[in-house]
Formats: structure tokens, C-alpha cells, sequence
């Protein structure tokens, strides 16, 4: 093996020549060992609490695996760029060797944590579109070798004018990083005021109240303090059983518990939100979206920043959403799917490509990134025109299924449930059927649905892998059907289509698919 620097590795490196990762991946390596080894250390530690001795013992012992592992890993690990393919080798007594032909290569997309942004490294992960996982993933190289192996990988790439871009901003706030002068076009910045906005409309949360919930019951105080309020050690009865006592019984609750009762639903849902901005703020800081040539580049994160690629020809679906909160402050969230194997997290991104979007934007930025994909001004078609009757048989079942299940805890309120369902059903279901829609065009076929929160899918016909047309015994007797579009990133689907229209739209979407030429 030729000896390269492994800091400059790869920007000295030539063709054929064999690189290892930086250093530092022994210590971030070492931190990876140790979370694989986190159950057993647990088992062993309580098991050697007799002596004060014993238990640093076995913690050396433990720290000493973990070491020796993540040092075998690194000089196990060997890279070469050939001139049309990226090759790494692994192993020293089993030996590995993996060919990632560069052509196959869809992105090359970084992420740093809050360690690895103090020592001036980054994890790269390359994704191709065979594959359900990312193909690679290195931990870790410097900065400035990132970029250099970006350039080198896309090289002979079809998408190379897109991520040959040397360093972003997640990158250029190291010093010594340089920035190439790659043309890049800012799509969209969220400010601290959208961010604020998308936490408070998420509602993330709770999420992470259940996560430290299920925490302290593990391990913290938290069950024993849920036993004592429903146990008989607080006056007789706990607290809890005391507010279901009361409530079931005859005389019900005084005026003051349920007070206090709503003051602290009130006050706990505050705090969600809360926790909710906080999250979406950190998680999202900085969030910017780059053109660059044919594909859009995404960086965010505060602790952990996160760089993503998303290749403009590979999205499948293009959707939006709007809920309640959404619909006051007159925006949506837009997000798209692309291919990559299964794995429908695009180029490593789990958050929406516009987390936070004003609805006047969402025409003319689809416009702009995807001119094939806009429905401004198509002509929408309606549902059967029995379609609410069939929503309404179906949540009226639904409702009594629900009657019953509860019956048991709720007795006579089981009917006064029951009932509201009904008529919530009776007032709204002519609205909800009302309000699916579908077009389909020579690129298209777009399903819009929902009334209070409305959400919109736009497939494209080139991306169509399989076509399906259904029907239930339901669907027969009404002499309805259904039509789903497939593609490698998603699903567009209307239901209590007419039988003779969901034909139609099969044979038509058949056709125009048949005319394009398949891209994945």
C-alpha cells in the first residue's frame, strides 16, 4: 500500500492509490463500539457491584475491548479511487473488498455532529438507487477531504455538476476549509421566525415527553411515583384513583379539582409545544436548500449538521400537507420522494425538503425545480357520485366497533359517544368526499384529499413502476373501484372511482406510461 497522509488523504492521494480514514475515526469508532457494548456492559456491571475493585475491572476490561476493536477496524479499512469505480477494502484476517462503480453513485451526503465538528471531521454516506441501505458509510474524513472526494467520486458521474461543489456552509465555518466556485442557486432559508412556526405546528413534543417517560419508568423514580398515586398512601387513596373515584361516582368532582384538572391539561400542552419549538429550532437551525446544476443541496442542524443530495430527475412524488394550524398562517409543508432502493430517506434526509412554506410559493418553486410536475389550473374530476355513502356506511361501522369495544368501561356513555360519531359523520362526510379530487395529464397523476387538513400527491408517469386497479365486495355492489399509482418513492391513490372512469384511468396512465421512457 502506498503511504498517503491520512489527514489530506484523499486530495494527495492519486488513482490507485490506497487511503485510510482520518485518526480520529479510532475515537469516534471507540464511541460506536461502546454503544454496541452498552447491554452487556450493564448485565456485567450489576453483576460485579460486590467490590469497589471488581467493578473499575471490568470497566477497564470493557473500555480495552472497545478500543482494540476500533483500532482493528481502522487499519482493517483501506479506500482507492480506480479510475471507474471507488473500491474499499476491510479485513486483515477475512479480507473484503467492495466496488462502488462511480456512475452508480447518486449522492455523496456528509453529517457532523457536535464532536465532529470540534475536531474537524466529517462522516460521508454514499447512496446509489440499488440499494435499500446507504452503499458506504466512512467515519470519518477532515473537512477538506470531503470535498476533494466529492469531486474525485463524481468525476465520470452523470449528477457530477451537482455535488462536485467542494464545501458548504457546514463545512466553510472550519478554518482552512476552501470553497470551490461551483454555481449554487439558494432555493429556500428557513428563518429563526419559520422555525419557531414549524415547531409550534409539528408538535414533536410529546414525542420526546414519551421518550423520557418510558426513561424514568426504566430507570428513574417514575414508576414508584405513579404507584404511590394510585396507591392508598396519600389519605387512604392515591391521588389518581381519587380523581376516577370521584368522576364515576354519583356526586362527581368538586369544582376546584376539575379546575385545577384543566389548568394542568392547559399547562402540559403549553409545555409540549414548548419542548416542540425547541426541538424544531435546534434540529432545524440553518436549514438551506442549494440548486446546484441538477440537484438540490440540504444542510441543517445546530449540534448535529446534517448535508444532503437530492437529484432533481430522481424524485418520484412531489406531496404537501396542510393541517389546522397550517391553514391559519396560510402555508403548507412540501416534501418530495426519491428513489434510492427502498430506503425513502432522500440522500439521508429524514426532515421535509420545505419543512415551512408559504402557500403563494409552493406554484412557483414546483415551477421552478420541476416545470413537468405543476397542476395549476388542471381540471380536477370528482368521486362516484354515491361516494358519501359509502363514507358514511363505513364510519358508522367503524363507530359501533368502537361502541363496543368500550361498552364495558363506559356503560351508558358508550350511547352519547356513539351518537356524536354518528353525527359528526351525518354533518361532515359529504364535505370529506367532496373534497378528494384527481387530474391526471401526459406527465401526471395527481390526488388531492382532506377537509380540515388537506394534503395533495403529484406522481409522475415516467416513474410509474406498477399500476393497480381494485376492487371490494363493497366496491362491486356499488359498482365502484380504485386506481393506485406506484412508483419507487410512493404511492398516489383515489378510491370510489366510478368502475368505467377507474378502467379509463387505467388503460389511460397504461398508455402515457408506455410512451415515456423509464427513468428510475
Amino acid at each position: 500500500m502506498t503511504d498517503v497522509d491520512p489527514i489530506a488523504a484523499p486530495a494527495d492521494a492519486v488513482a490507485g492509490d490506497e487511503f485510510r480514514l482520518h485518526p480520529w475515526s479510532i475515537l469516534l469508532n471507540l464511541r460506536s463500539e461502546l454503544r454496541a457494548l452498552i447491554f452487556p456492559a450493564i448485565a456485567v456491571l450489576l453483576a460485579g457491584r460486590k467490590s469497589e475493585r471488581g467493578f473499575f475491572a471490568q470497566l477497564v476490561v470493557i473500555l480495552i475491548i472497545g478500543l482494540v476493536r476500533a483500532t482493528w477496524r481502522y487499519f482493517s479499512q483501506r479506500m482507492r479511487f480506480d479510475p471507474t469505480e471507488f473500491v474499499i477494502k476491510s479485513g486483515i484476517i477475512r479480507r473484503n473488498e467492495r466496488r462502488i462503480p462511480y456512475a452508480r453513485i447518486q449522492s455523496v451526503d456528509s453529517t457532523r455532529n457536535a464532536i465532529q465538528q470540534m475536531l474537524g471531521v466529517a462522516e460521508i454516506v454514499i447512496h446509489t438507487a440499488g440499494s435499500a441501505e446507504p452503499e458506504a458509510k466512512l467515519t470519518v474524513l477532515s473537512v477538506n477531504s470531503v470535498a476533494d472526494f466529492r469531486q474525485r467520486i463524481f468525476a465520470s458521474s452523470p449528477i457530477r455538476h451537482a455535488d462536485t461543489l467542494v464545501a458548504t456552509d457546514a463545512l466553510l465555518d472550519q478554518p482552512g476549509a476552501v470553497a470551490t466556485t461551483a454555481r449554487r442557486d439558494q432555493v429556500l432559508r428557513l428563518s429563526t421566525r419559520d422555525l419557531l412556526l414549524y415547531g409550534f405546528i409539528e408538535n414533536r413534543g410529546m414525542l420526546l415527553i414519551l421518550g423520557a417517560i418510558g426513561v424514568l419508568f426504566q430507570y428513574g423514580p417514575l414508576e414508584k411515583m405513579f404507584n404511590d398515586a394510585l396507591s392508598a398512601e396519600f389519605g387512604g387513596q392515591g391521588p389518581l384513583r381519587g380523581y376516577v373515584t370521584g368522576l364515576l361516582s354519583q356526586h362527581g368532582l368538586a369544582p376546584e379539582l376539575v379546575l385545577y384538572a384543566v389548568v394542568a391539561v392547559v399547562l402540559m400542552l403549553l409545555f409540549v409545544r414548548l419542548l416542540s419549538v425547541i426541538w424544531a429550532v435546534v434540529r432545524l437551525h440553518n436549514f438551506t436548500v442549494m440548486r446546484t446544476g441538477d440537484a438540490l443541496r440540504v444542510e441543517y442542524g445546530l449540534f448535529t449538521r446534517v448535508n444532503g443530495t437530492i437529484p432533481l430527475t430522481r424524485v418520484q412524488t412531489v406531496s404537501t400537507k396542510a393541517g389546522v394550524i397550517h391553514r391559519m398562517f396560510d402555508c403548507v409543508t412540501l416534501d418530495v420522494t426519491v428513489a434510492q432502493g427502498s430506503n425513502l430517506e432522500k440522500g439521508g434526509l429524514r426532515e421535509p425538503l420545505a419543512p415551512i412554506l408559504p402557500r403563494t410559493r409552493v406554484a412557483p418553486l414546483v415551477a421552478e425545480l420541476w416545470p413537468d410536475l405543476g397542476v395549476e389550473g388542471a381540471d380536477w374530476q370528482p368521486l362516484h357520485e354515491r361516494a358519501h355513502i359509502r363514507l358514511l356506511r363505513s364510519g358508522v361501522s367503524g363507530a359501533l366497533i368502537l361502541g363496543v369495544v368500550l361498552f364495558p368501561a363506559l356503560r351508558v356513555w358508550t350511547v352519547l359517544v356513539f351518537g356524536a360519531a354518528v353525527v359528526w359523520k351525518l354533518l361532515t362526510v359529504k364535505r370529506v368526499a367532496d373534497s378528494i379530487r384527481w387530474t391526471v395529464s401526459d406527465r401526471v397523476f395527481a390526488v388531492r384529499s382532506g377537509w380540515i387538513a388537506k394534503q395533495e400527491i403529484v406522481a409522475r408517469v415516467q416513474k410509474m413502476q406498477v399500476l393497480a386497479f381494485s376492487q371490494t365486495l363493497f366496491d362491486r355492489r356499488n359498482g365502484m373501484a380504485g386506481i393506485a399509482a406506484h412508483t419507487a418513492g410512493g404511492v398516489a391513490a383515489v378510491s370510489y372511482l366510478p368502475v368505467d372512469v377507474a378502467r379509463g384511468l387505467l388503460s389511460d396512465l397504461s398508455a402515457k406510461a408506455a410512451r415515456t421512457k423509464f427513468r428510475l
